[in-house]
């Protein structure tokens, strides 16, 4: 309901405010480019994809913070979502990482790109591009 009512910025900062208190993980959002509303469906696609990157962090990083970096040009929106927790061996992810195979779903539903940079002991970097449309 935020999302129809408020859009995809203050519905984000809403939810990492909540997040950081229910977790007491420090979120930081660093937002840049235009504010104006994204179409609808791309709203809820984007709001979903940094959701599930946040809560992939907080469940498997160990991380004190976590960094939403949200950058919305003209064509498109560019979304980084970083922690310095524990990290992983990318190739690892496997089927039955069900949260990173309905990310992959959902990126390829909005026509965008995401990579996942992941280093043991050195954090996790998830790279979101999404074309506006």
């Amino acid at each position: 309901m935020s999302l129809d009512d408020l859009g995809f910025l203050p519905t984000l900062e809403r939810y990492l405010h909540q997040t950081e208190e229910y977790t007491a993980i420090k979120t930081r959002l660093n937002y840049r480019g235009s504010r104006a509303r994204l179409p609808e469906r791309l709203e809820i696609n984007v709001f979903r994809l940094v959701q599930e990157a946040v809560q992939n962090a907080i469940k498997h990083s160990k991380t004190a913070e976590i960094i939403v970096n949200v950058e919305q040009a003209h064509d498109a929106i560019h979304i980084h979502v970083r922690d310095h927790g524990v990290g992983f061996v990318p190739s690892s992810i496997g089927e039955e990482s069900f949260g990173i195979v309905g990310m992959r779903e959902r990126i390829e539903l909005v026509n965008g790109s995401m990579t996942i940079d992941s280093e043991v002991g050195k954090g996790t970097v998830v790279r979101m591009s999404i074309p506006i449309t």
